[in-house]
């Protein structure tokens, strides 16, 4: 997952301030409610999820797989709702 890319994305909607913001704060809980659902996903099966941020301007979208191996493979991207 490249970070820097996202907060490219959320800078886009809300500003350098505001993104952030929402990635020192909204994000970690994302990541661990996603990383949750991979883990008990079958491993191979590709899963997404969308989550819209409180203020309804953007939508944090979350795909990837649980590999054989137990790895993780996680991607974001954000996009105005």
């Amino acid at each position: 997952m490249n970070h820097e890319q996202l907060i490219e994305e959320l800078n886009t909607i809300y500003g350098p301030v505001q993104a952030g913001k929402i990635f020192r704060t909204v994000m970690p809980g994302i990541f661990a409610d996603f990383s949750g659902m991979l883990c008990t996903s079958a491993a191979g099966v590709q899963v997404r999820e969308e989550y819209r941020v409180d203020d309804g301007s953007a939508v944090i979208v979350m795909s990837g797989e649980r590999r054989k191996d137990g790895s993780l493979l996680m991607e974001a991207h954000c996009h105005t709702a």
